[in-house]
């Protein structure tokens, strides 16, 4: 079956084209960094061609009234138009439990707008209403401002991999032509969930819990997140909390507080001087990281590799991804290349707000490696997505912001010009 995955680069998109892709169907992932997009067209026609079914993930890049309706019924139009002409038998978007009573919030009039377009569009249809992703917590906190004050109304939240395992299950499932609902299977109210975060993570604030307070612009009832019947549950609860919740592309492992003493305690951001132009006239190097990776038990470096650093920091196991034929529960390049990018964009831009008075609140920056076949040269080639969140920055300030760092950081500077590399086979065997 052909399945065009909107939006297959995000968190829940790339989970989404992993299993899909597992199942041994045929994915096309549309994303701009694939040349599909679904605000000017370009690409969207030819991407649809044959397709069977269309996965809608994605998601405004702002969260501005405005800009927010006019994305959604913008890509709403392109993409059911292109279906329509393609023939295509199933459309799938992924929207939010209680859309239809937040129309006091301009992002959620943004989602009733796509909904209405898909209801209306003579296309076979199923639209999957999620409850809050636990990964959306941190995105939740920020929201409430310095006063930490969140409504106290239920909800039910579900984690990433239990949203992406059902939308993969109801793609290839017949169209319902309506609603399905997904949830996690315990309700917490929303107040004292965010205070187990914070407990979670070590963090001291204190959320206040107020009936009234908006959400996202919105003023909640009780029930208004949470499902009208159970659900459909994921497996993962509240459990969840102690093991990890996922931000961007850091990770907050719950953990107990360092010891006393500990190295960790003395952390520090270095200096935006860091960023002064060099005046030098030949390359200094200032870090050298050496890594090596050994074959494990079946001599291939990406199915069974282990990666271990010289100074010991690093070990890691390698495993081919389910996508690419493995078992998974192993790390692989990509991701590496990934944390190293994500890493190094987060870091430049954080010295480069500094340097410029800006206070960031919880930046992130997500950045998706993808390993593809080769059309020019009938081999493989490595493409890159760099996704950043400034919740709180002005966009024109974030823009600039995000400009400016793609001109410092060197991996950016990499994918753009190129690296100085040198492969040389070394006369004795590694020790």
């Amino acid at each position: 079956m052909k399945i065009l995955v909107i939006g297959g680069t995000g968190r829940i998109g790339s989970k989404v084209v992993d299993r899909l892709r597992a199942a041994g169907h045929d994915i096309v992932i549309a994303a701009p960094s694939t040349g599909i997009d679904i605000i000017s067209g370009d690409g969207l026609e030819a991407a649809m061609a044959g397709t069977d079914v269309v996965i809608d993930l994605a998601n405004s890049p702002s969260f501005e009234d405005a800009e927010v309706l006019a994305f959604f019924q913008t890509a709403g139009r392109n993409i059911l138009a292109a279906e329509a002409k393609a023939g295509v038998r199933h459309h799938v978007a992924l929207s939010v439990v209680g859309t239809d009573k937040l129309a006091a919030s301009g992002y959620f009039r943004g989602k009733i707008a796509q909904e209405t377009l898909i209801r209306e569009a003579g296309i076979a249809y199923t639209i999957i209403h999620s409850t809050q992703f636990f990964e959306f917590l941190p995105g939740i906190l920020q929201s409430a401002g310095e006063a930490l004050r969140l409504p106290t109304a239920l909800v039910q939240p579900i984690s990433a991999d239990d949203v992406a395992d059902a939308v993969a299950r109801i793609a290839l499932q017949p169209a319902v032509n309506g609603v399905v609902e997904i949830a996690g299977p315990e309700r917490a109210p929303m107040d004292e969930l965010a205070q187990r975060f914070l407990d979670r993570t070590h963090d001291p604030r204190q959320v206040v819990g107020d009936a009234q307070a908006p959400y996202f612009g919105a003023q909640l009832q009780n029930d208004t997140l949470v499902p009208v019947g159970p659900g459909v549950a994921g497996p993962a609860g509240l459990r969840c909390l102690a093991a990890a919740v996922r931000v961007g592309t850091q990770q907050l492992i719950a953990r107990p507080p360092a010891p006393r003493g500990n190295a960790m305690s003395d952390l520090k951001p270095p200096s935006p001087t860091v960023l002064d132009k060099y005046r030098g006239d030949e390359v200094r190097p200032l870090y050298t990281g050496r890594v090596r990776v050994s074959g494990g038990e079946t001599g291939h470096g990406r199915a069974s590799g282990v990666v271990v650093s010289d100074d010991g920091a690093l070990a890691l196991d390698l495993r081919l991804p389910p996508s690419l034929g493995g078992p998974g529960g192993g790390s692989n390049p990509e991701q590496l290349l990934a944390a190293g990018y994500a890493a190094c964009f987060h870091g430049a831009m954080n010295l480069l707000a500094s340097r410029a008075g800006l206070v960031l609140v919880d930046p992130c920056i997500e950045v998706s490696v993808t390993f593809s076949r080769d059309p020019i040269d009938g081999l493989y080639l490595l493409s890159a997505e760099v996704e950043a969140y400034l919740p709180g920055l002005e966009a024109g300030v974030a823009a600039e912001l995000v400009r400016n760092t793609e001109r410092v950081c060197p991996y950016a500077k990499m994918f753009r010009n190129g690296i100085t590399h040198v492969v040389s086979v070394v006369p004795t065997a590694a020790p």
